[in-house]
């Protein structure tokens, strides 16, 4: 996925201080890295990632190279001494444990015991330093010094050196290579870098506070992935629902999982392009010889018409999409700039290899979901021309004509689509009342999809699980049946008061549908139900935060410094399913068997049950009857054989 560095794209740029910086490649540019110097980008262009590049001083540069690349036994040297010298200091003190009594050891955690150096006499003293602040200033404004000859300046002219532990040392080493030394790292920007990048560097509120954890396991859960190819006679799959108020880094982490965030062009198809402009810029330029048999004729200079580009049609996509509705006019996507996607600019119809969410991503406000009549971009259909007017029509009416259709073709597909509803998940992360967002978005999904919400406070997603607890179905079950049994009364009352003499033309089945649609509707207008509890199954709540920790022996405890809220978020998990309509389960159990059968009864067959039932109960009593009549014959004849005897 990530080989090279390529012109144009946006790179994150780690310096030796852990922060970092997200910065463009743009031809012929300079990046400027504060403290640490400034290098240009076609230093680094073609150059594989994750490599570490030091930027050398005036007195270094050597053929144009300001760019030295480090190696990475280079980086790496002093933490493989610092992990040889625990075994020295070891076999040190073994060879001396014997010779003298009162030698150093070491205990269980490999610290010795009676230490000769200790930070307690230590004081924090700016003395303790002899070079001034004027002097370390001119020696980092001097052309010919070197940041490691500066580091070891600072560090021999420091008094209590000696005195330090050898972790103490090592900070201290650490603290200055980090101030000093010119040094950066050229990382690809993906969803964890960024999200880190707007944590640290950024305005976090920005992201709702959301972290990369949280990130994670809302893909996990909302159950987002690619699906396969699909043929036509299958339905589309992997089609998601998202509301995103994080600037599109939700949209832009799904995107990831679904392998539609990073757009690679192919190096063959750049090179192609280079040598077609080539090629067309001296077809342009060239003017073809007179005819040298005729010189009578005039000299005439033939004019090449370059070949027309080829359009491509950038058909939305019906499987692995993306549709995310948002509340303004235009979505707000500017994270996905990141990823070298603009949706505000459309790809030309002449790039034959567009950005893979140009076609996977759709895009819709709630006014078109809500009342599409009363969107102009959908109800206001282009006036479509013949190829007569199309030919008469200047370029840029053409043009604007064309871009127009589009839109208009682009926006009624996508209202279409989402109000015929079938998605397979449902993620949200927005400030809005996550209770009125349901409602309308989760009867448009198919069964068995996951709805996952995001919100950096507890509290809305408490009022959400419960307008879709158990105790609020079962009320909402029995308050419908109730009204539906007086509907079903009252319209047989009035039939029988209009027209006591008419026969019944439909049956009550087919009546029945209508009343419970009719009664149902007025339920949801209910303050009570400001959802279908129906429509959601198990709720719960979910809280998961990554803290990152110190791990030294007898020193471990988490990191005191952090961005972002303590609590990290909070996560709403449940299930679409789909209510049974017209189909009553009933289970019974009967005395002396392990488990009852469970008998399905339609429509109005209970009364057949019931009377299936009381012929069993009276058959049951007739053999009881009889069973206690051929006992008594039994006991006279007994009796009888005994007075014989």
């Amino acid at each position: 996925m990530f080989h090279k560095i390529r012109p144009y794209q946006y790179v994150a740029l780690r310096l030796p201080s852990d922060s970092v910086k997200i910065e463009q490649i743009l031809p012929n540019a300079l990046i400027a890295l504060g403290k640490y110097g400034s290098f240009h980008t076609n230093s680094i262009i073609g150059r594989p990632y994750h490599l570490t590049f030091e930027i050398l001083d005036k007195s270094e540069q050597k053929d144009g190279r300001e760019l030295r690349i480090v190696r990475a036994s280079e980086i790496h040297a002093e933490s493989l001494l610092e992990e040889a010298e625990p075994d020295v200091d070891l076999a040190i003190a073994e060879e001396t444990s014997t010779s003298t009594p009162n030698a150093v050891g070491f205990d269980e955690y490999g610290l010795p015991s009676t230490t000769t150096k200790s930070n307690v006499n230590i004081v924090d003293n700016p003395e303790n330093q002899k070079l001034t602040y004027t002097e370390i200033e001119a020696l980092k404004s001097d052309a010919a010094a070197n940041p490691k000859e500066l580091i070891a300046k600072i560090m021999a002219n420091h008094s209590t050196l000696d005195q330090k532990t050898a972790f103490s040392l090592a900070k201290y080493t650490l603290r200055k290579q980090k101030k000093y030394m010119k040094r950066f790292t050229v990382l690809p920007v993906d969803v964890g870098t960024l999200t880190d990048w707007m944590m640290n560097e950024k305005d976090f509120a920005k992201i709702m506070e959301i972290r990369n954890e949280t990130l994670g396991l809302m893909g996990s859960w909302a159950n987002v992935h690619a699906s396969g190819p699909v043929s036509e006679d299958e339905e589309p799959r992997s089609r998601y629902l998202v509301v995103d108020d994080t600037g599109g880094l939700v949209v832009a982490a799904m995107a990831e999982r679904m392998g539609l965030l990073h757009h690679q062009k192919p190096e063959q198809q750049e090179a192609n392009q280079a040598t077609t402009a080539q090629a067309e810029q001296q077809t342009t330029d060239f003017q073809p010889s007179t005819s040298a048999t005729d010189p009578s004729q005039p000299q005439q200079q033939q004019q090449t018409v370059p070949p027309k580009r080829p359009r491509y049609d950038h058909t939305p996509a019906t499987s692995n999409t993306l549709t995310l509705i948002h509340a303004n006019q235009q979505p707000n996507l500017s994270l996905l700039r990141y990823f070298s996607f603009d949706p505000n600019h459309p790809p030309s119809p002449s790039d034959p290899h567009p950005h893979p969410l140009t076609t996977h991503l759709h895009t819709l406000s709630w006014l078109q979901l809500l009342d599409p009549a009363s969107d102009a971009t959908y109800s206001q259909e282009p006036d479509l021309k013949t190829p007569e007017e199309l030919s008469v029509m200047k370029g840029n009416a053409r043009s604007n004509y064309f871009r127009k259709r589009r839109r208009w073709t682009r926006t009624k597909n996508t209202v279409d689509t989402v109000r015929a509803g079938g998605y397979n998940g449902l993620v949200i992360a927005s400030f809005t009342d996550p209770v009125g967002i349901c409602g309308r978005l989760v009867p448009l999904l198919s069964g068995g999809a996951q709805v996952v919400v995001f919100n950096p406070h507890v509290e809305p997603l408490m009022e959400l699980c419960d307008v879709y607890s158990t105790g609020r179905r079962t009320a909402y079950l029995t308050l419908l049946k109730e009204r539906q049994q007086a509907a079903l009364e009252a319209k047989s009352t009035e039939v029988e008061k209009t027209d006591p003499t008419e026969v019944k033309t439909e049956t009550e089945d087919s009546e029945q549908p209508n009343v419970k649609d009719g009664v149902a509707a007025q339920i949801v207008d209910d303050p009570r139900f400001p959802v279908d509890p129906t429509l959601l199954l198990t709720p719960a709540i979910h809280h998961s935060v990554a803290r990152p920790w110190q791990v030294l022996p007898g020193r471990t405890h988490p990191l005191m410094m952090g961005k972002g809220g303590a609590e990290g978020g909070y996560v709403m998990v449940s299930t679409r399913v789909i209510p049974v309509q017209g189909v009553v389960v009933q289970a019974r159990g009967r005395q002396g068997r392990s488990k009852g059968k469970k008998r399905e009864v339609a429509g109005d067959s209970r009364a057949d049950v019931e009377n299936e039932r009381i012929v069993k109960k009276g058959r049951v009593e007739e053999g009881s009857q009889t069973h206690e009549e051929g006992m008594g014959d039994v006991t006279m004849l007994d009796g009888g054989e005994k007075a014989a005897l």
